[in-house]
């Protein structure tokens, strides 16, 4: 009876798995626009900690931009997939984000307990499977 409404009036019918599903697609491209910020800012960063290793630090941050660029490019090919694969898709760009993250912070992360220059916006992501 189910599938008879819907086709009766299809335009009605409001998915929410793939509306929560948007929301988190939504919520990885916020925090990787997020992330290539923090990046750029870490780069122009003329901070003291940050200069007492600087060559390091920015071989650091140069790997990073090159793999949030990665993302970047994973997203537009994730967008135009459907099915599983888009999934797969989302599901790892949300994992590769979580690791990118965690470097920037510890490279902005001063060596002492003094504060974090980077703040993430790292909300957990849960892709669910269509049944």
């Amino acid at each position: 009876m189910r599938n008879a409404i819907h086709a009766q009036e299809p335009a009605r019918v409001l998915h929410l798995p793939r509306t929560e599903q948007i929301w988190a697609e939504h919520d990885i491209e916020v925090r990787l626009r997020d992330l290539g910020n923090a990046i750029n800012d870490l780069m122009d960063a003329p901070y003291p900690g940050l200069l007492m290793e600087r060559r390091r630090i920015r071989e650091a941050l140069e790997g990073l931009t090159v793999k949030e660029a990665t993302l970047r490019w994973i997203i537009r090919v994730a967008r135009t997939t459907e099915g599983a694969v888009q999934q797969r898709l989302w599901s790892d760009i949300d994992r590769a984000l979580a690791d990118l993250e965690r470097t920037a912070e510890s490279i902005a992360q001063p060596q002492s307990d003094g504060p974090v220059l980077l703040q993430s916006r790292k909300v957990p992501c849960q892709m669910k499977k269509k049944s």
